[in-house]
C-alpha cells in the first residue's frame, strides 16, 4: 500500500483507486492534478482534498448537501468531458471548498462546487452561473449582516 508524507496529517497510506484526478488542475493550482480525499471521523462531515505533489497542499471541504439540500449543478460540456462523459446525479460527489478568515468566519464556495465522479475518480471545479450561489456562504452563527465583497 502505497503512503504519502503530509504536513498536517503526518504519514498517510492510500489505496490507488481511492486518488481523485483533475485533468485540468485546480484554477490557480493547475500543476495540482491528483489528491486524495482524507476523512477522519473525529471532523465528520469534512473532508480534506491532500494532494500528491504537494505535501502542504490540503483543502478544506464538504458535501453540498449538508448546507443546500437542493444545490444544483449545471456543468459545461468541457467539464462533463473531464469528468468523463455524461452520468446520473448519484454517481458525483459535490463539495464545496471551506475558507477560515482570520476573524474566524467560515464560509464555503459555492459558486464553484468541486463535482467528482465517484466511480471513474475525475473531478473539476465548476463555476456556476446561479446567482443564489455564494463564493463566501457563511458556515454557522453569523454575529451580525455583513456586506459580501465580490469573489475573486
Amino acid at each position: 500500500m502505497p503512503h504519502i508524507a503530509t504536513t498536517h496529517f503526518g504519514m498517510v497510506a492510500y489505496e490507488p483507486d481511492s486518488l481523485i484526478e483533475f485533468p485540468a488542475g485546480l484554477p490557480a493550482f493547475e500543476t495540482e492534478r491528483a489528491f486524495l480525499p482524507i476523512r477522519r471521523p473525529q471532523h465528520e462531515p469534512l473532508v480534506f482534498l491532500q494532494s500528491l505533489s504537494d505535501s502542504s497542499l490540503a483543502f478544506l471541504a464538504i458535501a453540498v448537501e449538508n448546507i443546500l439540500i437542493d444545490y444544483r449543478i449545471d456543468l459545461s460540456d468541457e467539464e462533463t468531458d473531464a469528468l468523463g462523459g455524461p452520468g446520473s446525479a448519484r454517481e458525483f460527489d459535490i463539495l464545496a471548498l471551506i475558507t477560515i478568515a482570520p476573524s474566524g468566519e467560515v464560509t464555503a464556495n459555492l459558486q464553484a462546487p468541486i463535482i467528482i465522479h465517484r466511480l471513474r475518480r475525475r473531478a473539476v471545479q465548476s463555476v456556476q452561473s446561479n446567482p443564489a450561489y455564494s463564493c463566501r456562504h457563511p458556515l454557522g452563527a453569523s454575529p451580525e449582516p455583513r456586506q459580501e465583497p465580490p469573489c475573486s
